[in-house]
């Protein structure tokens, strides 16, 4: 991965976790801001622990292929395949990694940017408005 790309996906990682550990404290503070949040404050440590090895892994991955906008490609790959899959298994995921010509190097990188995939996923899940149970009900 050349260094603007390892650089860019760093960048996107940290303002990621800075984003999830900033909902974290709001939501142990206020119980107004934690309903609908239980998730996080279930998972927080695990998310915690994931993205620091993550973020350490990505400091001796190789040059890997980028995308149009510079970032990793695999990182774009599984951000699609999460927003778009739906349920997610193993088959379907063997099938989409099927359509896609991945390098040796992309192969042996395959769990990291799975993780940073759903670390980024779940940034947007923490910080997204939480619906207003009041018209459910």
């Amino acid at each position: 991965m050349s260094s603007k790309s390892a650089s860019n996906c760093v960048s996107a990682l940290r303002r990621a976790m800075r984003a999830i550990r900033g909902q974290y404290s709001r939501s142990v503070r206020s119980p107004r801001s934690a309903k609908g949040r239980e998730w996080l404050l279930d998972n927080y440590y695990l998310l915690a622990r994931e993205g620091a090895a993550v973020l350490k892994a990505l400091r001796a991955c190789p040059p890997l292929p980028v995308d149009v906008d510079g970032k990793p490609r695999l990182l774009g790959f599984f951000g699609d395949y999460i927003r778009n899959a739906g349920d997610v298994d193993t088959h379907s995921l063997a099938s989409a990694l099927a359509e896609i010509s991945i390098t040796s190097a992309e192969t042996e990188q395959l769990r990291l940017f799975w993780s940073a995939a759903l670390i980024l996923s779940a940034s947007r899940a923490a910080c997204a408005p939480l619906p207003d149970t009041r018209e459910l009900g």
